[in-house]
């Protein structure tokens, strides 16, 4: 049995939105890995979390959107690099946006 390099490995990922009346919980402790050679697809109805869950990865969640927990953890040329520790506009994660992680957004218009 062949072991599988893991490139990206989402653990426990929580994203809530504060909205006026209410937090909505629209991620809660998702875990996934994606390892290099393989295919990895979010499914799920309408509203479960796929694109905020995505986003969360690019770390371009809308406001009032926001990480609550858990770990992105992306390999690198340096090792093992937790992304969700850093500002979505820090140097690193821009480095990584658009290089290393990529998103095709659902909406043409978005785009």
């Amino acid at each position: 049995m062949t072991k599988h390099e893991t490139l990206l490995a989402v653990k426990d990922l929580s994203i809530d939105f504060h909205l006026r009346t209410h937090v909505l919980h629209a991620v809660r402790n998702v875990s996934f890995n994606l390892e290099r050679g393989k295919t990895l697809a979010l499914v799920g109805e309408s509203g479960s979390g796929k694109s905020v869950t995505a986003r969360a990865l690019m770390r371009i969640i809308d406001k009032p959107g926001q990480m609550t927990g858990g770990q992105i953890v992306l390999d690198g040329p340096k090792g093992p690099v937790d992304i969700a520790k850093f500002a979505a506009s820090s140097r690193e994660v821009l480095a990584i946006r658009g290089g290393r992680i990529g998103l095709i957004f659902q909406e043409p218009m978005s785009s």
